[in-house]
């Protein structure tokens, strides 16, 4: 492990340089120009919109409110970013003080923020207007409308602020801000110690956040396809005027959702240079505030009659036509040439960069591995073999409990093995094969652990909300029906992922990392592959969140109908319900083993030993930990080990 540089903390005034864009000379005057015109469309755009719905009386609705909390979001995140970006192109300045540097990026997550939040309180306002058209005027009156938009940026506040309160006290050791504006985390890269705890809140503020909004916008508007359907031919024009204004929404929140995605594949194209990088990842700040003031006037035809009235259309679309065409100078003046590199042929014998393995410690860590390999081994063997002599565990709970003890078997199996050979023997290579082969288990792995634990929660949901009914509705049939389902669906979903591998040309043997996946092979690739990035992370979001619904619906659930029920004392209630630890520690385990290889990212100061060693967390540890959640959450499953190691001991 490699030593932490030890620095001196600095001491106030402190003064960052950020990186910033590597700008040709010459070009600084052509991108403060660009830059200028595209905070000049911001401003404009934005500026027309507000004051037409401030002027226009007509317009003095929830809808048209709303739309300014909007703008004044895109007006703060423009302004705190764009300026500077200004200033840095025309001057070379780089610099910047502690205090604007973290009001800067204060701003910039408050941007971010607020425009979630209030996106969430304009799809219940969509919601109440199309699906109870008639009280609507009685439940979005004004003080529930001005305080619904005061909490959407009160609670971005406080959630951002508790963010930044992690600053306080927190020494820094470096100067140079490896961005093109501050923001958090950049910022406390710089610190002298790691920050684990802002880590571990900004990801998990993020999640929720971001998952709330999206949940508060996709139940509004299944509910207003729905009621929209069955009105349908009822013809209410007070129900298809509310429908038509749900459309600016569903554009915004569109185009911010793919300005984001853009930014977080950015990261995952090594082909693309730093500036190109650097580009996209600001693209949530340059490009949705410009473009929404055109789509509240295109798509909203009353503001769209306001705007023509006052004769600013033109000058709008004219100012968004040169922010079009200065963005494509900007994306081709960044773009660098990529190297052609020779494709190479079968047989591809690729080469891992394992662990840096110091002389003589080889073998220790090769003995370490095995033992964690034959507790993986010993521990789900003993477990699955009860399982299956004892018939009084044949039953729903401890056959999910088996396809648990086969999933760790397959991750650990598939990691394990080939770790032991690299330190037994110092063996990195790894041929095609074997490598696709490799990384498809450990991605079944993850998903099948995934998709087992949402059937494992349905299954304690009806053993407890459903005690009496629970022997038809779990059959025999159903339950291993339910299991296969698990397993294919993770199949499917992790083979569309590898059937992106075909005709793929690779250009490179060496995989940065201590064993194979998708993405470390996909690196390799002589050409981007943005399809296969764009479905990896959905499907990752799709599968993680959809099984956190389940978890956390079946548990909502679960937690109601005891408490109703604790009076009654029900024995079978209470059986049921204790068969739930098992599902919950396994759970919690395996998103805190996650969670860690997540954070493993966003922590610099450690060795890059440590980083491989975390990112294999969520398959070393749980395998071999839960073996022993099993025995000791179920006590049938702890007496039946017992009682049959006694008969083997009584026969010796």
């Amino acid at each position: 492990m490699g030593n932490i540089t030890r620095l001196s903390p600095l001491k106030q005034p402190i003064v960052f340089e950020l990186e910033g864009l590597d700008v040709p000379p010459g070009y600084g005057s052509l991108l403060f120009i660009l830059v200028l015109i595209n905070f000049t469309v911001i401003l404009m755009g934005n500026g027309v919109v507000a004051l037409v719905i401030i002027i226009d009386k007509n317009l003095h609705r929830p809808m048209f409110v709303l739309v300014c909390h909007l703008i004044t979001c895109d007006l703060l995140g423009g302004t705190a970013a764009l300026p500077h970006l200004m200033v840095h192109f025309l001057m070379g300045q780089k610099k910047i003080a502690y205090a604007p540097a973290i009001t800067q990026a204060f701003c910039l997550h408050m941007y971010a923020g607020a425009l979630q939040t209030v996106q969430g309180v304009m799809a219940y306002d969509r919601y109440v207007a199309v699906c109870e058209p008639l009280r609507y005027p009685s439940i979005m009156t004004s003080a529930r409308l001005h305080t619904s938009c005061a909490l959407a940026w009160i609670v971005a506040f406080i959630l951002i602020g508790v963010l930044f309160s992690f600053h306080i006290h927190v020494p820094l050791c470096g100067t140079t801000i490896k961005h093109i504006f501050c923001t958090n985390h950049p910022i406390l890269r710089l610190a002298c110690i790691p920050t684990p705890i802002s880590d571990i809140y900004g990801l998990t503020m993020n999640w929720v956040l971001s998952t709330s909004v999206f949940l508060i916008i996709a139940f509004s508007y299944i509910r207003i396809l729905h009621t929209s359907v069955k009105q349908h031919r009822g013809n209410s024009s007070i129900n298809k005027k509310a429908l038509k204004t749900c459309a600016p929404q569903i554009v915004v929140y569109v185009v911010n959702q793919v300005a984001t995605l853009i930014m977080v594949l950015s990261q995952r194209f090594p082909s693309l240079s730093h500036n190109m990088k650097k580009l996209l990842s600001i693209l949530l700040i340059i490009i949705p505030p410009a473009i929404n003031p055109m789509i509240y006037g295109l798509v909203i035809k009353e503001l769209q009659g306001g705007d023509v009235d006052r004769g600013d259309g033109s000058v709008r679309l004219m100012d968004t036509e040169k922010t079009r065409l200065s963005l494509e100078k900007t994306i081709l003046f960044c773009m660098e040439n990529i190297t052609r590199l020779t494709p190479l042929k079968q047989p591809i014998v690729f080469e891992l960069e394992g662990f840096d393995v110091p002389p003589g410690y080889g073998s220790l860590l090769f003995i370490l591995a095995l033992i964690n390999y034959i507790v993986v081994l010993l521990g789900n063997g003993v477990v699955a073999f009860v399982i299956i002599i004892d018939k009084n565990l044949h039953r729903p709970m401890f056959v999910m409990v088996c396809h648990l003890v086969g999933c760790d078997l397959l991750g650990g199996t598939a990691l394990l093995p080939p770790i032991m050979i690299h330190f037994l023997m110092g063996q990195r290579r790894i041929s095609y094969a074997s490598a696709i082969a490799q990384a498809f288990c450990l991605h079944m792995y993850g998903s099948v652990l995934q998709t087992i634990q949402g059937v494992m929660a349905y299954d304690r949901y009806v053993a407890i909300c459903e005690p009496l009914r629970y022997p038809t509705i779990m059959t025999s049939a159903r339950l291993h029906t339910s299991c296969a389902l698990a397993w294919i669906v993770a199949f499917i979903l992790i083979g569309g992922l590898f059937c992106f591998h075909i005709n793929v040309k690779l250009c490179g043997t060496t995989i940065k990392s201590v064993a194979c996946s998708n993405r470390s092979i996909l690196s390799l690739a002589c050409s981007p592959t943005p399809i296969n990035n764009i479905y990896g992370l959905t499907i990752t979001w799709v599968l993680s969140t959809s099984v956190f619904l389940v978890v956390a619906f079946s548990y909502f659930r679960i937690l109601h109908a005891s408490g109703k029920r604790r009076r009654t004392k029900s024995s079978i209630n209470n059986k049921a319900f204790r068969t739930c630890a098992i599902h919950i520690a396994v759970y919690l385990i395996h998103k805190l083993a996650v969670l860690v290889t997540v954070l493993s990212y966003r922590i610099p100061s450690k060795s890059p030993n440590m980083n491989k060693l975390q990112n294999l967390l969520f398959i070393i540890i749980p395998p071999a930990v839960n073996p022993i959640i099993y025995g000791l959450a179920s006590k049938e499953l702890r007496e039946s080990i017992i009682k049959h190691f006694s008969k083997v001991t009584h026969r010796k």
